[in-house]
């Protein structure tokens, strides 16, 4: 297994700033399968713009009241960087966001 980070498995977003959050999933090679499966890792769900994250149960509600979809194209991404949290506070959208 490889650790990596990917967009929101769930397609969750801050309810700071709006843009995906990322979180740490783990990349296993399953026999068969032409992809590698990503499963994300309990606790590691984090804004790149800093923000703090409510409660789970609240991300979603969150992500009902905007009117994003359930799920959406899941993708490798970067680790949250410092510039990231300077990036959002300026207002600029995220590359892989």
């Amino acid at each position: 297994m490889v650790s990596v980070w990917i967009l929101s498995l769930h397609n969750l977003h801050c309810p700071e700033c709006d843009t995906r959050l990322i979180e740490r999933a783990g990349r296993f090679d399953v026999p068969g399968r032409p992809r590698p499966v990503l499963v994300g890792e309990v606790g590691t769900l984090c804004c790149r713009g800093g923000h703090p994250l409510p409660s789970r149960h609240e991300l979603y509600a969150h992500r009902e009241q905007r009117g994003h979809a359930r799920t959406a194209t899941v993708r490798e991404v970067a680790p949250p960087t410092s510039t990231d949290v300077q990036l959002v506070a300026a207002g600029a959208p995220l590359a892989d966001a």
